[in-house]
Parts: C-alpha cells; sequence; structure tokens
C-alpha cells in the first residue's frame, strides 16, 4: 500500500502487532541536518522554515525579515527518517510539495510586505554540505513538482543520508532514512521581506509491505 507520512504509528499499534505476529506499519519523523557538512542531525524536527540562519530552533519570522531582497534563504537539508514499527519492503519513496499561489513568482508590488520567490530550488542528495546562502543551483519547483509526480529518492541505512542508498530497503531493525531534501528560498529582487503569501506543504509517500 501507499503511505504518506502524517503522525508516528502509537506505541499500542506496536504491543497489538508484536502480540497477533503481525508486520506493522513503520514509523517515521522528519530529520534536519545543520552545520559543517550538515553533520548536526536532529530528529523529530517539525517545521521546514526557509530562513538566513542554519538551525531548525530559531523561528522564521526572526529571521525572515533579513533576507535581503534577490538573494538566498540558507539551503535546508531535511529527511524522512523511518525508526521503528516493520516493514517487508520500503519503495517508491517521492517528495512533492504543495501548488504555490501563483503571487509568489509574479510581479511585486511597491506596498507588498510579503516574500515574492523567484525561485523555489530542490533537489534530492546524499552528499550534504554546509548550508550556505550562495545560490545551489538545483532545479526548481516549475521542472519537478508542476507536473505532479514530484521528486523521487533512494534509502539510506546509516546514521546519517550519506551512505549507499537503494531505491528498495527490506525488513530490518535498523534506522533508514530516504534521501535528503535540499531546498532553498530565492527571493525576486524587487521584494520585500516577510511571509509568503501561503505556505509550501512538503509530503512524503513510499511504497510499503
Amino acid at each position: 500500500m501507499e503511505r504518506s507520512f502524517h503522525d508516528p504509528v502509537i506505541a499500542e499499534m506496536a504491543r497489538l502487532a508484536a502480540a497477533t505476529g503481525a508486520v506493522m506499519a513503520s514509523q517515521q519523523d522528519w530529520a534536519e541536518f545543520n552545520g559543517v557538512s550538515a553533520g548536526t542531525k536532529t530528529d523529530s524536527v517539525t517545521n521546514m522554515n526557509w530562513k538566513i540562519v542554519d538551525d531548525n530552533t530559531t523561528a522564521y519570522t526572526a529571521s525572515n525579515a533579513v533576507i535581503p531582497a534577490g538573494s538566498n534563504s540558507m539551503t535546508k537539508y531535511q529527511a524522512l527518517r523511518f525508526f521503528g514499527g516493520g516493514w517487508n519492503n520500503l519503495s517508491a519513496f517521492v517528495y512533492k510539495l504543495s501548488t504555490l499561489n501563483p503571487l509568489d513568482s509574479g510581479a511585486v508590488a511597491s506596498t507588498s510586505t510579503r516574500i515574492y520567490i523567484a525561485a523555489l530550488v530542490i533537489t534530492t542528495t546524499s552528499a550534504l554540505t554546509t548550508p550556505a546562502t550562495t545560490a545551489s543551483g538545483d532545479p526548481t519547483t516549475t521542472a519537478n513538482f508542476t507536473n505532479g509526480t514530484g521528486v523521487s529518492a533512494n534509502f539510506v541505512s546509516s546514521t546519517g543520508v550519506t551512505g549507499a542508498a537503494t531505491s528498495t530497503y527490506g525488513s530490518g531493525t535498523t534506522i533508514v532514512y530516504a534521501q535528503a531534501l535540499r531546498t532553498q528560498l530565492s527571493t525576486a529582487t524587487a521584494a520585500l521581506p516577510g511571509d509568503l503569501s501561503s505556505a509550501v506543504t512538503v509530503t512524503a509517500s513510499w511504497t510499503e509491505s
């Protein structure tokens, strides 16, 4: 069946699965990678805020207002982490972004108080580098998300996401990651600081048996 990440499977389901001998659904959360070579990993991250601060704790409201017009946020590395439950096989992993409000890539009125983006760049990678505001050069959402197919990622079994990747991962007890999702917000030249006009939702989907 195809699964999408929402909330971790509760402990009672694990108890029942063990009692009945059933294969239980996997448990997942989001991990973020910060610092030198993106080597600092934080599990159970609940946001994906684009900002100029390389951490997963500073609120975007405290940092997004100083992203200069015509420049970029820090590159952000996040990955879905499979850390428990159980599965026979994981396969067909895809990251998707919700459709951006058309205003987010259009002309910016002089009275605007929102960041209007020139591009939201995104790719999957197993080679992490130190997050920076330098343009990543990754593909934009236009190429990867408007057709609804998203971006495929493989699975990596390691303490991070830099190990050998495989498109299908069989049953086991080790922690498994999808390849990291690297994103970056690029503001339009005439942009003024502030919020995006609407939230962008990142969805992870996969086939699990």
